[in-house]
């Protein structure tokens, strides 16, 4: 089975984040295949991550700043959604998280021995290899990702390390940074989630499972103002530094988003071996999308 890709468009912020879990949500229900979507904000925005505490003043700010606030399904740090290109991508994982932990407790309980990892771990790889768990009725899909939220990680950022390979760069996994739940920015801290350049993020990255269906998306940085975040949240110590890794700026030229699209695509293509095909969202997902725009739109964000 092809794969699909949903070519660039921008949105609203409620309706990328809708767009995204609906996406998971279809793919869980066997409706769709894996799935690489690109797109763009329109406002301009500010996503949080799904615990990230935001006080009134802050988000006063971000609206002073002539930026829409939102928060994301998956977790993380704030992420400026201006100057960017953001990517998700949904797929099946070779079993399903939750049965997994539940198998290991099983086990630890009988035998004081896990078998399996955690859903708390993310470094040692799964040794799951059973077919995938779909309810009755649903088409099953075949899983590819691991268990492992670190390796499934590294396997969906492949796609982006080829991504951006065919404009000549080479991008490299960040590290653990005890820093990152310190910092407001999470392009200010690096993890094993995030892609950088010459030691800086140009590519940060969160996930979400829901069953045996994965969603990661994330921020690929263009051309992004590198003060902006700072002057939003009223770091001024922190004006005039160089936070991030802009794509345009390291090949001192700027890149179409058609280039950008093909670009994306023979990335995912090589990465997994598939073809991924041109398409767009389904009236199922547009119906889920919908009912889901509504969790995504905020009025007050103080918690």
């Amino acid at each position: 089975m092809d794969w699909r890709l949903i070519t660039y468009g921008e949105f609203e912020p409620a309706f990328n984040m809708a767009a995204d879990e609906a996406i998971l949500e279809a793919h869980l229900a066997g409706e769709v295949p894996p799935t690489l979507r690109l797109y763009g904000w329109k406002p301009a925005a500010i996503s949080i991550g799904y615990s990230q505490k935001i006080t009134s003043q802050e988000i006063q700010s971000i609206k002073d700043h002539g930026l829409d606030v939102v928060r994301r399904p998956t977790g993380g740090r704030a992420v400026l959604h201006l100057g960017d290109l953001t990517y998700s991508f949904v797929g099946t994982s070779i079993g399903d998280k939750d049965k997994d932990r539940a198998a290991s407790e099983h086990q630890s309980n009988q035998n004081s021995v896990s078998i399996l990892p955690s859903s708390t771990d993310r470094s040692s790889p799964s040794s799951v290899s059973s077919p995938n768990t779909v309810q009755e009725g649903l088409q099953p899909q075949q899983g590819f990702l691991s268990t492992s939220v670190a390796i499934a990680y590294k396997q969906i950022c492949q796609g982006l390390i080829e991504a951006v390979k065919e404009f000549g760069i080479t991008l490299e996994l960040g590290t653990s940074n005890s820093d990152y739940r310190a910092n407001y920015d999470c392009f200010r801290a690096t993890t094993n989630a995030d892609l950088q350049y010459g030691g800086k993020k140009m590519i940060g990255s969160a996930q979400l499972r829901r069953k045996n269906a994965v969603l990661q998306h994330g921020s690929i940085l263009l051309n992004q103002d590198q003060n902006k975040m700072a002057e939003v949240f009223g770091n001024a110590q922190q004006v005039n530094g160089y936070r991030h890794a802009n794509l345009f700026e390291v090949l001192a030229r700027s890149v179409s988003m058609p280039e950008l699209e093909v670009a994306m695509k023979h990335g995912f293509e090589t990465a997994f071996g598939k073809t991924l095909v041109p398409s767009q969202i389904s009236n199922y997902e547009l119906e889920r999308i919908e009912k889901l725009v509504p969790k995504y739109q905020i009025s007050d964000l103080t918690t």
